[in-house]
C-alpha cells in the first residue's frame, strides 16, 4: 500500500522545484542587466553577486527538484512491478530496474521512511519487500531460489481462502480473503 498523497504533494513539490529553478536564474540576469543599464552602475559587484546568488539557488532547485521527480518515478516503477507480478525479491526487482541491490534496498528503505510505501517493511533476513501484515510469503524462496528456474522465487505466495482481486481503480491484483471486504494494498480503494 503506498500514499496516494504524499506521491502527489512530492511529484508536485519536484515539478515546481525545477520550473523555479529554470525561472530563477534568467529573471535574475534580467532583473541585474536592467539595472546597471538604468541605473548607470560603475560598480558591478552587488549586481553580480545578486545574480550568483540566484543562479547558486536555481541550480540547487534544478537538482534537487529532478532527483525527487526521479525518485517518484522510480517508487511508481518498483509498485509495478510488485503489483503486477507480485515479485517482493529486492535482488529480482533490482535485476529488472538495472540497479544494484544494495541501491534498491536503500531505495526502498527511504521510501517506506518518507511513507511513500504505507504498512511496509523490509526483511533483511530473506532480502524482501513486505507490503501489508496480511499477505503471506515463502521465505525460503527468497531472491533466485538456490537454482529454481524461473521468477517463482521472490513472488508473493498467498494462502489458502485467499483469491487475487483486481483493484478497479489502480489495476493492481491484491491478496484477499474470500467474503471479506478488502482495501486495495497499493491504493487504498475498496475492492
Amino acid at each position: 500500500m503506498f500514499s496516494r498523497a504524499s506521491i502527489i504533494i512530492k511529484n508536485l513539490l519536484g515539478t515546481v522545484a525545477i520550473i523555479l529553478g529554470y525561472t530563477i536564474s534568467p529573471v535574475a540576469l534580467f532583473l541585474v542587466v536592467m539595472s546597471l543599464v538604468y541605473d548607470g552602475a560603475t560598480d558591478y559587484t552587488p549586481a553580480l553577486i545578486v545574480f550568483l546568488i540566484c543562479l547558486a539557488l536555481g541550480i540547487f532547485l534544478i537538482i534537487k527538484g529532478s532527483q525527487i521527480v526521479a525518485g517518484v518515478k522510480r517508487f511508481r516503477r518498483y509498485v509495478g512491478i510488485i503489483s503486477a507480478n507480485h515479485i517482493v525479491s529486492i535482488r529480482i526487482i533490482a535485476s529488472i530496474v538495472s540497479r544494484s541491490t544494495d541501491f534498491v534496498r536503500k531505495d526502498m528503505q527511504r521510501m517506506i521512511n518518507k511513507k511513500y510505501f504505507i504498512d511496509a517493511f523490509i526483511d533483511y533476513r530473506t532480502d524482501d519487500i513486505i507490503i501489508g501484515g496480511g499477505r503471506q510469503y515463502d521465505a525460503g524462496q527468497a531472491g533466485y531460489g538456490g537454482g529454481q528456474a524461473g521468477y517463482n522465487a521472490g513472488q508473493a505466495v498467498y494462502g489458502e481462502g485467499y483469491e487475487t482481486v483486481v483493484c478497479k481503480a489502480c489495476g493492481a491484483p491484491n491478496s484477499a480473503r474470500k467474503g471479506d471486504s478488502n482495501k486495495c494494498e497499493y491504493c487504498g480503494s475498496a475492492l
